[in-house]
């Protein structure tokens, strides 16, 4: 008997030896179905496992109440065992009770919400990143709600001096590039009934319409967090420099280029200050930099070895006469295209001089594509 099946075994006997002492209600039972249905998911048995899951369940509500928090491991566990099996209304249906549960006992607008919303927000944006399909866009949407929900709790509970808020801020503006760049890869779904958080119907708006709220949403969370960041009680100038920076890839990334530059400018201005040195200046803006927010893995590694690649880059910040140095002999002709297209896909912080974008030649590390087992011969 292997191990899995030898721990299935000593839980069951456990469940017995608990119900035999006590009652089959009895609360260390619910942790038990817990074990029990690991187990069983180490051991393959998925239909098994869901029914020790939701015993455990129950059980934990009749012994602590409907809203109980003791439930939530068992409801987590729940919907990445429905998440594996393709029924992912179900697992979204097991993440709104966690949510439920834990807004019932703390409030929907307690700071105490946040780590809640933060690990169901982890959890659908992983699992996007996993399926990135025009069929994943319930992940896309679930990240959106829970998105709201932080906005709401931070602007009910948390101050702006909290220095949680800069980071949620942070993520609130990923997340809004997330559904941005989802759309115009994407378009827009087209189920019946399909609906937005405002309430609008899918159907009825254009992709670039949505794509534009959410680049305004984008927009007021980064700003917020600059805001943010300046009342913290330490402020670190080149905190506050990287963050106006980034609403400056903000605009550019979005096709805003006059409020990109004036923007960049106000972060080179922020720099200068006895605080910081000429030369620390001039360097945190010397280089192009890969315009990046969480949640955006576009170049996110793809192979075991890089490609080092030269290539020039606009004050624009676009990618142009991209070359490969010293490439392998065994580089494929659709191996250069997928870098190329990848890069060219990329847009980069240009290189900064006194605030003022110019185009520079730089070189970076680029992962060599990965290729089917059946493509390598």
């Amino acid at each position: 008997m292997g191990t899995d099946s030898a721990n299935v075994s000593f839980y069951l006997d456990e469940i017995d030896r608990i119900e035999a002492s006590s009652n089959a209600f009895d609360p260390q039972l619910g942790e038990t179905y817990m074990s029990l249905g690991k187990s069983l998911i180490d051991d393959g048995n998925f239909p098994e496992a869901q029914d020790a899951l939701k015993r455990g369940v129950q059980i934990e509500r009749i012994n602590f109440g409907l809203h109980s928090l003791s439930q939530t491991p068992h409801l987590m566990l729940l919907a990445d065992l429905e998440y594996v099996l393709g029924n992912n209304k179900e697992a979204q249906k097991a993440l709104e009770n966690v949510y439920s549960i834990a807004s019932n006992h703390y409030g929907s607008k307690d700071a105490r919400m946040l780590p809640v919303l933060d690990q169901l927000l982890s959890w659908q944006t992983d699992r996007y990143q996993n399926i990135s399909s025009k069929g994943d866009f319930d992940h896309v949407i679930a990240a959106e709600v829970t998105a709201l929900r932080i906005a709401k709790v931070i602007d009910s509970s948390v101050p702006m001096k909290d220095p949680r808020v800069p980071n949620y801020f942070h993520k609130l503006a990923a997340v809004q590039y997330l559904i941005a760049n989802h759309i115009k890869r994407h378009g827009l779904p087209t189920d019946v009934g399909f609906e937005f958080t405002t309430g609008n119907s899918v159907k009825a708006a254009s992709p670039s319409a949505a794509t534009h709220t959410y680049y305004r949403r984008g927009k007021a969370a980064l700003l917020s967090r600059i805001d943010s960041i300046i009342q913290q009680e330490n402020i670190n100038l080149l905190t506050q420099a990287s963050a106006i920076a980034e609403l400056a890839d903000w605009y550019l990334i979005f096709g805003q280029r006059q409020q990109a530059g004036s923007a960049y400018q106000v972060a080179f201005d922020t720099l200068k200050s006895e605080e910081i040195s000429d030369q620390e200046r001039d360097e945190f803006f010397a280089l192009p930099r890969k315009i990046d927010f969480p949640f955006d893995e576009s170049l996110r590694p793809i192979g075991d070895s890089n490609l080092e690649v030269s290539l020039w880059i606009t004050e624009t910040g676009r990618a142009r006469d991209i070359e490969i140095l010293n490439p392998p002999d065994d580089l494929t002709k659709e191996d250069w295209k997928t870098v190329r297209s990848g890069l060219m896909k990329t847009r980069f912080r240009p290189r900064l001089i006194e605030g003022l974008p110019e185009a520079i030649a730089h070189t970076l590390l680029y992962p060599i594509p990965k290729r089917d087992v059946s493509e390598q011969g």
